[in-house]
């Protein structure tokens, strides 16, 4: 099981599944996962870029899935395995990914981590010990 690192609410969460099934339309169970976990790891160095609820933030804001829209029931599903340590991380710590046909990220010091779809995968430098 995985450390606790914030409290989140069922709005959060939701908002969190909302990203992820929007960001792997079309994407592979493996790809669903290494983003919810980026999603994720993310939250464990910033908590503050959790939204507070549905679309409230940008940062998180994919565009919003009908409440009924079966790619969002099972985001949900991966997003609440992932956040309960049901998972594991195929992603080595990611906080970043992007379509492997962008350029890395303009964020100095992170390392391309995995490669799973069509995302690469991407982990600060800083919590590798390099």
């Amino acid at each position: 099981m995985l450390t606790r690192h914030a409290t989140v609410s069922w709005p959060q969460m939701l908002a969190v599944a909302e990203t992820a099934a929007a960001e792997t339309s079309g994407e592979s169970e493996e790809c669903k996962v290494a983003v919810a976990h980026a999603l994720r790891n993310r939250l464990k160095t910033q908590p503050s870029s959790l939204p507070a609820g549905r679309r409230s933030d940008v940062t998180w804001d994919a565009g919003l899935a009908p409440p009924d829209d079966p790619a969002l029931a099972s985001a949900l599903a991966i997003v609440c395995r992932v956040w309960t340590g049901e998972i594991a991380d195929p992603t080595h710590g990611a906080t970043l990914y992007r379509p492997h046909s962008a350029p890395p990220p303009e964020v100095p010091a992170v390392k391309a981590t995995a490669l799973l779809g069509r995302y690469c995968f991407y982990r600060p430098t800083s919590t590798m010990g390099a």
